[in-house]
């Protein structure tokens, strides 16, 4: 799993936000192209992004790339992004059946008690 702290600010621009980049493996990797991949980005509010959302997305490395949003509150927002790194964490240590994630893929994301939609 990688980390990357992103932080830039000038007179016309405010932009923190944190990516975590992890591996998923699915049983059938042809279904994708290249290897899939998590990316986890987080943001307690700035130019780009809207106060303390967090983004997961299950990505590859053409055009497939599916995710939820979660919109946090300031007091449970570092507890919703431990929860997501740690599930993140366990991805990269397991496995994940397609079929199980194509027919289901809603209940395949974390549900952390906060509002989310389809990114």
């Amino acid at each position: 799993m990688e980390f990357e702290r992103h932080y830039h600010k000038s007179e016309k621009l405010y932009i923190e936000y944190l990516n975590v980049y992890g591996t998923v493996h699915f049983d059938c990797n042809e279904c994708f192209c290249g290897r899939s991949w998590v990316l986890l980005t987080a943001s307690k509010g700035d130019d780009w992004h809207k106060p303390y959302t967090i983004t997961v997305t299950i990505c590859d490395q053409d055009d497939y790339d599916i995710g939820q949003i979660y919109y946090c509150r300031e007091e449970n927002f570092t507890q919703v992004l431990i929860e997501l790194i740690n599930w993140m964490n366990d991805l990269e240590h397991g496995m994940c059946f397609y079929d199980e994630f194509i027919v289901d893929v809603e209940n395949f994301f974390p549900d952390c008690g906060c509002r989310k939609e389809w990114r």
